[in-house]
């Protein structure tokens, strides 16, 4: 802050901020824009290729969005058929039960019927 423009209150004023506030910016902003105009002048960086460079971040993190919304559904599909594919079991399960205890009511034996019961073991 420039020293000795305080008011009789001990507060700078607002004309005495933004003066001291230009000074500041071509003191530090100035320097450090002509340092990274060199640079990229002597690398032969370009303008358009920095609008390259800003425009293939974006497409990267639109296309990462994109990924993970299709990780998710894939994981949500393969929950979906794991819970289809246990319903399909329980039945088949059921319907062997009930198959093998109506054979063990009417007096057959489990051992002499167990052949003939249909098993899936594809699933």
């Amino acid at each position: 802050m420039p020293n000795g423009d305080k008011d009789k209150d001990g507060e700078i004023s607002l004309p005495d901020l933004a003066r001291w506030s230009a000074i500041s910016l071509k003191r530090i902003w100035i320097p450090r824009c002509d340092e990274i105009t060199r640079i990229e002048h002597e690398e032969g960086i370009q303008k358009i290729d920095l609008r390259k460079k800003r425009i293939r971040m974006d497409d990267d993190l639109a296309s990462d969005t994109e990924n993970e919304k299709l990780t998710k559904i894939q994981k949500t599909k393969e929950k979906l058929d794991k819970i289809e594919k246990k319903k399909f079991n329980q039945n088949i399960k059921i319907v062997m039960l009930n198959r093998l205890i109506g054979t063990v009511m009417e007096g057959s034996s489990i051992s002499n019927r167990w052949d003939l019961t249909v098993k899936s073991y594809n699933y």
